[in-house]
This record gives structure tokens, C-alpha cells and sequence, in this order.
């Protein structure tokens, strides 16, 4: 049997790092849009304090839809983020289509 120091000392420190993206707690007053499948379905909402912070909220009711939009949500803040999107800019219907409809 190995001595348990001989398991510690294989321990090395590993750099771990978030993502970079938006902040997820407003600094001030929030404006939301709902997020819509082409049928109309409410998927979630869209929100940003128009500063730093954005996110997206699932609707729970949408079930497995609103998970997998929620997924593609937070992609597309992220890639939003790393292009230099300002917080303010994303409630554009834009940023959302052809795959969902944002609805202010």
C-alpha cells in the first residue's frame, strides 16, 4: 500500500477559468424581451441592465425547448461578448435570428 504522502505529492495547482462573458448581476435597472420559437412559444427571456450584465432566463414551462434555447442563448452572449457587444445592444432581434424571435 502507498504511503499517502506519495499522493499528495503528485498534486499540481491547475489554472482553472470561466468563461468570459457578460455579468451575471445588474448594476442597475433591467430590460427584458422575450424569447419565442417561430410557433409563438415562450422559451425564456432575454435581459440586460444595459451596462455589464445580460443573461438569459428559461421559461420553465417550455420544458426541454427552453433548456435547449438556453443553451444557444448563452452562446450567443458569449460570442456577443468576445465581439465587443456593448450590454445595451442586446436586445436586437437580430442577434437572435433565424433560429428565435425576440420580441421587446
Amino acid at each position: 500500500m502507498k504511503d499517502e504522502r506519495e499522493y499528495l505529492d503528485a498534486l499540481t495547482p491547475v489554472n482553472v477559468s470561466t468563461p468570459q462573458t457578460y455579468d451575471w448581476q445588474a448594476q442597475g435597472p433591467v430590460r427584458r424581451a422575450a424569447l419565442r420559437d417561430h410557433d409563438g412559444r415562450l422559451l425564456g427571456h432575454v435581459w440586460t441592465d444595459d451596462l455589464a450584465a445580460a443573461g438569459f432566463l428559461d421559461e420553465e414551462a417550455a420544458g426541454a425547448d427552453g433548456v435547449r434555447a438556453g443553451a444557444l442563448m448563452w452562446a450567443i452572449l458569449r460570442d456577443a461578448y468576445a465581439a465587443g457587444t456593448p450590454a445595451s445592444a442586446l436586445l436586437d432581434p437580430a442577434l437572435y435570428a433565424p433560429d428565435y424571435v425576440l420580441a421587446l
